[in-house]
């Protein structure tokens, strides 16, 4: 993944280049400093591209060089909704959740007809603590959509919000409804693993992790980020958990590392569009 993406960002620095001498040939010496001098066409072509970069630097994770390209392709083009998304995202990855709160606010009022953005500040909403805000964006994206693929991430978000509540019961429901839309399956079986922890109702639980590896879920590595262990995840349940549960939670997974995990949490919606010339809508 990261290869290509490191292909990304060579290939946009050489479309860079040839956007910096198309401008030349008009005579400018900085096409940057002089955006109004700009065809309606060449300030997209440039906002675009920026926003391409960032996208690439993104995923090779270097989030400060991502918003700086970012906010270069607003400076160009402030109105194009789509690449405060972006920053945003990169805000998240960074930690600032603050930061990418506004910048889909900003999404949303300039494209309120689109769900991600709802999808994606309803997770930043959970991660505060906002939790009625947050089942209000996810609710808005089931009302909005009929498709398959995004009403699963939605009752996946939405299932993270009670299960994050306490209301295991309403998670354990709509984490099954994302299992029935195949929405994230991996993430979605541990989720529900531990919502049948909490409840202690140990085979299901059991059956949820065992199946969460069988689709390349680095459970151990996810309980330890979230829970500092398995002692962790025994505090909040209130009693030892059975030894073959421990054992499936403490069985490292290889294939995967936690900065891989932390990933796959937070897919950018270009990464491959963006390698393909065509800019998201």
């Amino acid at each position: 993944m990261e290869q290509k993406a490191s292909h990304r960002v060579k290939t946009l620095n050489g479309f860079m280049k040839w956007v910096a001498q198309f401008n030349e040939g008009r005579k400018m010496k900085d096409y940057t400093s002089d955006i109004a001098a700009l065809q309606p066409y060449e300030k997209a072509t440039l906002s675009r591209t920026h926003r391409y970069r960032g996208v690439a630097l993104h995923q090779q994770g270097e989030f400060d060089l991502a918003i700086e390209e970012f906010n270069r392709a607003i400076e160009i083009m402030p109105e194009a909704a789509w690449t405060y998304f972006s920053r945003g995202l990169a805000y998240e990855a960074k930690g600032e959740l603050d930061m990418a709160l506004k910048d889909f606010n900003t999404t949303i009022q300039r494209r309120s007809d689109y769900t991600r953005p709802y999808r994606d500040r309803g997770r930043i909403y959970r991660r505060k603590g906002d939790y009625d805000k947050a089942i209000a964006d996810f609710n808005t994206v089931m009302e909005m959509s009929t498709h398959v693929a995004t009403l699963g991430r939605a009752y996946y978000g939405r299932g993270r919000v009670y299960l994050d509540k306490g209301d295991l019961g309403q998670a354990i429901e709509d984490l099954s409804q994302a299992i029935h839309f195949d929405a994230l399956p991996g993430h979605t079986f541990y989720y529900r693993g531990i919502a049948w922890l909490r409840l202690q109702a140990w085979e299901n639980a059991r059956a949820d992790f065992v199946t969460a590896r069988k689709k390349k879920e680095d459970i151990s590595t996810r309980c330890q980020r979230e829970f500092g262990g398995v002692q962790g995840v025994e505090r909040e349940v209130g009693v030892p958990l059975p030894g073959d549960i421990t054992a499936l939670l403490l069985a490292a997974d290889t294939h995967r590392d936690a900065a891989a995990i932390e990933r796959t949490d937070v897919r950018h919606p270009d990464s491959t569009r963006m390698a393909q010339g065509v800019a998201a809508r």
